[in-house]
């Protein structure tokens, strides 16, 4: 193929489609036949299988000319980073969690947030977990249990206590260093964890205020009910500082993990938790725990890659061209465009690996700064989560709730789901203000070298 041609055809995006279409088909067959978390059951990487299965059909040439796109694809310098940092983000998770880092980040929070404000306490507790651990997943199950108890002992509104619960995974999911989603898009489109990382603070710092005042107002009047707050040792929150402080100066995020692993896997030994092999074990069951979201960002990229070569990208921003005519509507376009990949797909960091290539192709296109868009990426689609009914988040925290013998809707948590709300408006609105981001990072960028100007 002629790469020196510029194609723009709408069919090349097949891919995408059946991808997303076999994706949310399968959710909404398994929905109608009553089975429990229906949009989780069908792999994301069988629909990417299919997705790569319609590229290779429509991709003119022959078989190992398209396989050679493909691998092409795969193999990019920024593919290859994208699965080393996952495979560190998995062995530190599983490491630090193991040590008991998790546990001692909960219970501190426990320990000094104000309890007479009991929303704004899981709201924050949550905001500082999630930030720390990078997964809103796992501060919804870390702390349901607590916030169920702290519902039943204080007699709040159930749907209340879920919304502050689930805004508090959603702010360390976009935001935190060591989360996939920051990750996916940060590799993808090719800009750096402290630059994406400064310009993320100045967006989600607004919101979670405003977010911890609503919920002041509607939790300030609780029982400051006793609660019972397990131990927490300050030395096993280390790694966790030291890899977001590390993250935030600007250092190498490959760095930053490999030294949280080393560190935890330290503390870990001093205190007993592991033995050396345990340890190896833990970091193996870590790395092996991210094995699907590296295979899926593997194919992803190759589907992606091929897609670019047929024309789809450029069909994309050729399309969006016709509807902005400047920057700021291009930028609006990127967060319309992630917002219904989300819907469609469910799946945050799914989303940003399919998203990020196009939204790289429409900064380079309309010059909108990519460290910017690399902001508003994340942000559509871990807001979305929240607010989505067939979500794996809403699915997550409706199973918690079952299992403690409650009952609760998405008509219950969407409208006090105060953060992802807000956090979706302040996004737009620093998107159609591009002198905020040219006062957040010191040098602009170089669209010629596709860097921040020397």
């Amino acid at each position: 193929m002629n790469d020196s041609e510029r194609r723009s055809d709408g069919k090349a995006l097949l891919p995408f489609l059946v991808f997303i279409v076999a994706f949310l088909g399968a959710g909404v067959i398994l929905s109608f036949q009553g089975v429990f978390k229906p949009f989780s059951q069908f792999p994301a990487l069988m629909a990417a299988y299919l997705g790569a299965i319609s590229a290779f059909l429509i991709c003119k040439g022959s078989f190992s000319e398209r396989l050679k796109l493909f691998t092409e694809g795969v193999a990019r310098p920024g593919v290859a980073l994208t699965v080393i940092i996952f495979m560190l983000a998995g062995a530190f998770s599983s490491v630090s969690k193991a040590m008991g880092g998790v546990d001692s980040i909960v219970n501190l929070c426990l320990t000094f947030v104000p309890r007479r404000f009991i929303l704004m306490g899981i709201f924050f507790i949550g905001c500082i977990i999630s930030f720390a651990s990078g997964t809103s997943m796992g501060t919804v199950t870390t702390l349901a249990p607590i916030a169920l108890g702290i519902v039943q002992a204080s007699g709040l509104p159930l749907g209340v206590a879920c919304g502050a619960l689930l805004s508090g995974g959603c702010f360390g999911n976009q935001l935190s260093p060591v989360s996939d989603c920051s990750v996916a898009v940060t590799t993808g489109m090719g800009v750096s964890m402290k630059d994406k990382t400064r310009y993320n603070l100045v967006i989600a710092i607004p919101a979670m205020i405003i977010a911890c005042a609503l919920f002041m107002l509607l939790g300030g009047g609780g029982s400051d009910a006793a609660m019972e707050i397990g131990e927490y040792n300050l030395i096993k929150v280390i790694p966790y500082i030291c890899v977001m402080v590390l993250a935030i100066a600007g250092t190498s995020v490959v760095i930053c993990l490999s030294l949280g692993i080393l560190l935890s896997g330290i503390i870990g030994l001093a205190y007993g938790h592991f033995t050396v092999l345990t340890l190896c074990q833990q970091i193996n069951t870590g790395i092996i725990g991210m094995a699907g979201v590296i295979l899926l960002a593997m194919v992803i990229s190759g589907i992606a890659y091929m897609v670019d070569k047929m024309g789809g990208i450029n069909f994309i921003v050729d399309k969006l061209t016709g509807v902005a005519k400047t920057s700021k509507g291009a930028h609006l376009g990127i967060a319309a465009l992630t917002a219904l990949n989300m819907l469609c797909i469910a799946n945050d960091t799914v989303t940003i690996i399919l998203t990020a290539p196009i939204a790289k192709d429409i900064c380079n296109k309309f010059r909108i700064d990519p460290r910017a868009a690399a902001v508003t990426v994340p942000v559509m689609a871990a807001t979305i989560s929240p607010l989505c009914p067939w979500s794996g988040l809403t699915f997550t925290i409706q199973g918690l709730v079952s299992e403690a013998g409650y009952a609760i809707s998405i008509v219950d948590t969407f409208p006090v789901t105060f953060y992802p709300i807000v956090l979706i408006i302040v996004t737009l609105i620093a998107a159609c203000i591009p002198a905020i981001a040219e006062k957040v990072f010191a040098k602009p960028w170089d669209f010629e070298k596709d860097a921040p100007k020397a």
